[in-house]
């Protein structure tokens, strides 16, 4: 049986206090994650991930002094943690793919959203720290599909057919069209 893996150091990144509340009080429910710490600017963010040595920054967008994206890239990659994207704003999706984020919660999220990201997290964790990956789900979990006006998350297993469209391609769901 594998060692058991060390809690989870968690750090929130939000500039508005209600948000880091909501988000600390849905972490108290997970005896293996620990916060240790909270900012709320993004010039805050390099600091804090120095100090407190996170696994996890849940990061919010926008606030105060640049973007929390932007804030996040000034971590040396070597010492990045994982991260999880909790922002109100969709469009922010492709920027979060391009830090490696976990997952992207758009607020209002269920705590069954929040738990499901947390498990994505954990499953990372063990692949970092050697303990054989979980085989919960194989492959992709969401592709991302940018039209002219926003990014939508669809989850493979709904595509039911991928058509060619001139220079695109055309996926469908049973909900949509992309």
């Amino acid at each position: 049986m594998p060692s058991e893996l060390p809690r989870i150091r968690a750090l929130i990144v939000d500039d508005e206090p209600a948000a880091r509340r909501g988000l600390a009080a849905l972490l108290e429910r997970h005896s293996d994650v620990e916060l240790v710490g909270e900012c709320g600017t993004a010039a805050d963010i390099e600091p804090t991930v120095r100090a407190t040595t996170p696994d996890l920054v849940f990061l919010d967008v926008q606030m105060p002094g640049g973007t929390g994206i932007e804030g996040f890239r000034r971590i040396p990659a070597d010492r990045a943690p994982l991260v999880v994207m909790v922002t109100a704003f969709e469009e922010h999706a492709l920027e979060a793919f391009d830090i490696e984020a976990v997952d992207y919660l758009l607020k209002p999220f269920t705590d069954d959203a929040f738990d499901r990201a947390l498990s994505r997290v954990r499953r990372q964790l063990e692949v970092r720290h050697g303990a054989p990956a979980s085989a919960e789900r194989d492959g992709v979990e969401r592709i991302a599909i940018r039209s002219s006006r926003r990014v939508d998350l669809v989850d493979p297993a709904k595509i039911h057919r991928v058509d060619a469209d001139g220079d695109y391609v055309r996926i469908h769901t049973p909900e949509d069209s992309y």
